[in-house]
């Protein structure tokens, strides 16, 4: 059982992972084929290491599938997150002037 702060944590690492990941095009290059941990690290400019840990992440929450050893392919949420009014979504929702708006509206 998880405290509500702690639900609140894994939920905001969740949402990082997506945002970094789609910052990367990741989901863009598991669309097209089925590649190990290391060949989207090459084709994203990512370290190695950053994109095992965010493709653990994805994977425990479906937005990809595991292939095999460090080896991942698409899901169709990974498919969903190629699509331009998602990626506008999420871009939109990390976004300095959405987060300052929300901060704004939330202050009494």
């Amino acid at each position: 059982m998880y405290f509500p702060a702690e639900q609140h944590t894994r939920q905001t690492e969740r949402l990082m992972c997506v945002k970094v990941a789609d910052d990367l095009n990741l989901f863009q290059l598991l669309a097209e084929k089925p590649s190990t941990a290391h060949e989207l690290a090459r084709l994203s400019g990512a370290q190695d290491g950053l994109v095992l840990r965010i493709m653990r992440v994805l994977v425990a929450t479906g937005f990809a599938a595991q292939a095999g050893h460090h080896r991942y392919a698409a899901t169709p949420a990974t498919r969903n997150m190629t699509l331009p009014s998602v990626q506008a979504g999420v871009r939109l929702k990390y976004s300095k002037t959405f987060t300052r708006s929300i901060f704004y509206l939330s202050t009494p």
